[in-house]
């Protein structure tokens, strides 16, 4: 699977409900945090791969190719962001067939407007068969008065029934498709269509829209005032995440001395389920891992994001991912000019660590690292982790389960 991967953003409608804080400025772009609401959206997919986003605009359209025009957000942020504006509104059925030209083979798409917090690798997975055209994403919610609710079974959606007042238990559409191109011949052209309203519901009773359920878990819609004030109250809080830290040869994989080649690289036992169950739970994954081997020549940095980005996509087929790696190159005993000294990155030092901590809002207490070595676990005290000193004789997905388990 490709590590870069498309998402198409609908950030057309007017938001009335809203009333004089969107005379000028659309939903999407109203402030939290000091970035647009739709900035955050964007972060938050980066960490499952996409590197290529279309804003579907329409309302204030220049209001976004004003902020996203000159390239500079899209270049701080290491993705593409391209505007595509529709200038007659025809529902979000018709900002998806406006940008037909645009669109990958296989894309996400998303509401502007809204943020839900899931491992969205496990929605972007292999379709399961050629007839399918699309897959949504459907949240547990234990009292639903607000939204509709979604019937399913055998792995498709078969109808989507109206809000209920009833405050029952159930599924909702939580917002995230992952759709095929084709999909655009089941949109009319020149008359305004809806997704929701009649798209999807038409999919759903050709039995050709499957479905991933995530649990309840954080899910916010800026559409009235009260969730826009509640979002920039609690945001900081919301997306500060706990984290596992893993080392890297010993831990996710067989150590085979200074591993870089991927035909050299062996998973460990039940690591990538391990990666996926803290992917499950909310959990930011992270790979802190000394690379002396840069350092004494035998391979380099590039060689390291390679075996990496293998890494990632052997963990994209069971819907895992990890969100970042740091690696130190140094060495004192090196041979590689500049490599060769001692660095504050190099484990049992916790520079690599306390990186990581810096770009990544991160909930220490409730945080983890595990390795093979003493250095390992030195360098996570020194930045107050929890730590846990792995064998491998033990099963690391016992560990991290039974960790977040008691936080």
């Amino acid at each position: 699977m490709s590590l870069k991967k498309q998402c198409a953003i609908l950030i057309g409608g007017q938001g009335t409900r809203l009333g004089s804080l969107v005379h000028d400025t659309p939903k999407p772009m109203l402030e939290v945090d000091g970035y647009p609401f739709v900035v955050h959206i964007i972060k938050q997919l980066t960490r499952f791969g996409f590197k290529d986003f279309i804003l579907l605009t329409g309302y204030r359209g220049e209001v976004v190719e004003a902020y996203f025009g000159d390239g500079s957000v899209a270049k701080k942020l290491g993705v593409s962001i391209r505007c595509c504006r529709e200038e007659y509104p025809l529902g979000t059925g018709g900002a998806i067939l406006h940008a037909k030209e645009l669109l990958a083979r296989e894309f996400l798409l998303c509401n502007g407007d809204s943020y839900f917090e899931c491992n969205v690798q496990r929605l972007v997975l292999p379709f399961a068969g050629n007839a399918s055209l699309g897959r949504i994403s459907l949240r547990h919610i234990v009292h639903n008065t607000r939204y509709g609710s979604v019937r399913v079974a055998d792995g498709r959606v078969l109808a989507f029934n109206e809000r209920d007042e009833s405050n029952t238990a159930g599924l909702m559409n939580a917002g995230l498709y992952y759709l095929k191109r084709e999909i655009i011949q089941c949109i009319p052209e020149n008359r305004p269509s809806s997704l929701e309203r009649d798209i999807f519901p038409d999919l759903a009773e050709k039995k050709v829209l499957e479905y991933t359920e995530f649990p309840e878990s954080y899910f916010i819609d800026i559409g009235i005032v009260d969730d826009l004030a509640r979002v920039r109250h609690e945001w900081v809080k919301k997306i500060t995440r706990p984290a596992i830290f893993f080392d890297r040869d010993g831990v996710l994989n067989v150590d085979a001395g200074y591993t870089h080649r991927r035909e050299d690289f062996c998973w460990l036992g039940d690591a990538r389920e391990a990666i996926l169950y803290a992917n499950d739970h909310g959990y930011n994954v992270f790979v802190v891992t000394n690379q002396a081997g840069i350092a004494r020549g035998y391979y380099t940095e590039k060689d390291v994001h390679q075996l990496h980005q293998h890494m990632q996509q052997e963990l994209s087929v069971i819907g895992a991912h990890i969100d970042d790696f740091a690696f130190c190159p140094h060495h004192p005993e090196g041979i590689v000019p500049g490599l060769n000294t001692a660095c504050p990155c190099r484990k049992p030092e916790n520079g690599m660590i306390e990186r990581l901590l810096a770009k990544w809002p991160t909930n220490r207490t409730r945080s983890l690292l595990v390795g093979d070595k003493q250095s390992d676990v030195a360098a996570g005290e020194k930045s107050l982790l929890t730590t846990h000193l792995f064998t491998a004789e033990e099963s690391l997905y016992s560990i991290v389960r039974t960790h977040i388990e008691k936080h």
